[in-house]
């Protein structure tokens, strides 16, 4: 017969990793007014998981990265792996040009 306490770790284990296959890409406006998406990868406690769904959700045209956030998982606190994008236009520059300088 299992403790109660082995029981509850047991379903916690099941959950993270059901919900492991999961990133969350909400719409947001940027700073520069621009739609983007708030992408987050921290029941994943894998940034990488962001990346590839910025570039699904933005395709071949790419994709700027307005803000990050890569903190795994620690024994006190839980992960919190985020990006904020936006995804770029046909034709847009892959690298940001400087002009007058």
């Amino acid at each position: 017969m299992r403790s109660s306490t082995r029981w509850g770790i047991d379903v916690a284990l099941l959950m993270m990793v059901m919900a492991g296959g999961c990133v969350t890409a909400t719409p947001v406006i940027t700073p520069s007014g621009a739609q983007g998406f708030s992408l987050n990868c921290s029941a994943m406690n894998d940034i990488g998981q962001c990346y590839k769904k910025a570039g699904e959700l933005c395709g071949g045209n790419g994709y700027e990265i307005y803000d990050k956030n890569n903190k795994p998982a620690s024994f006190w606190s839980a992960a919190n792996q985020t990006l904020i994008v936006r995804c770029k236009q046909p034709g847009e520059p892959s690298v940001p040009v400087k002009v007058g300088f």
